[in-house]
């Protein structure tokens, strides 16, 4: 008989090496100097010292920790849970999203949390601060300072000095939980600012525990608690009307 031949194997190719891929360098945020810079950060987590100078800022993505340095500045969060801090100089500031900590530092600052449960602080100087939406905490500090919650159930701390809280028309509420709770009302000292045409002529104060619930009359909404002061020690002076602009 023909002998079966053997097959010839077929040799098993050798698999091409993948190339490692070159990582492209994460970009280093441009440090601030002397002059008037333009500051933006990156997709990380951010370090951003703006120097001296009136400085604009974007913290863009990431957790960024912003330092405006001295100069009257313009620093924006962006996104991610950041830490601002204006120091010297009238500073415009915005948390952006996430849940920041911002802090005017010296001098007249205005100060905006945006969205997010944000902890904002005007610390020195006469400040303007805005809680934005979420659940805020809003510090004056030293000044006469004017502090807005805005939306959410924020609590409100004037400090020192001679300070407007504002309750605005267009965030009140219905339930108590939900409101504004104002720490440490001084009355003859403090006012609460009122938006629209509301007038304390409108208000109807409501004695809870000690503390005072205002409400629009006659809809029954609640504007804000005020801490640790009865209903009787109020006056039509201790209420002012307010135009700070719509959030």
């Amino acid at each position: 008989p023909t002998p079966t031949p053997t097959p010839t194997p077929t040799p098993t190719p050798t698999p091409t090496p993948t190339p490692t891929p070159t990582p492209t360098p994460t970009p280093t945020p441009t440090p601030g100097d002397s002059g008037n810079n333009n500051i933006f950060g990156t997709a990380g987590n951010d370090v951003i010292n703006a120097g001296a100078g009136n400085d604009q800022v974007s913290g863009l993505q990431g957790n960024d920790i912003i330092s405006g340095g001295s100069g009257n500045d313009g620093i924006n969060g962006n996104q991610g849970n950041d830490g601002i801090n204006g120091n010297q100089g009238n500073d415009l500031l915005y948390g952006g999203q996430g849940n920041d900590v911002v802090r005017g530092g010296q001098n007249d600052d205005i100060v905006y949390g945006n969205q997010g449960a944000d902890q904002l602080f005007g610390d020195l100087g006469n400040d303007l601060l805005y809680g934005g939406r979420g659940n805020d905490t809003v510090s004056g500090g030293d000044g006469n300072d004017t502090l807005s919650g805005d939306f959410g159930a924020d609590v409100l701390s004037g400090g020192s000095g001679a300070d407007i809280f504002v309750l605005r028309t267009s965030t009140a509420v219905n339930q108590i939980e939900q409101a504004d709770f104002i720490v440490d009302f001084q009355i003859g000292v403090d006012r609460i600012g009122l938006t629209g045409s509301l007038t304390a002529q409108n208000l109807l104060l409501q004695n809870v525990a000690g503390n005072t619930v205002i409400r629009i009359n006659p809809s029954g909404q609640i504007l804000g608690i005020v801490a640790n002061t009865p209903p009787t020690v109020f006056s039509v002076n201790d209420f002012v009307p307010v135009n700070i602009g719509v959030v």
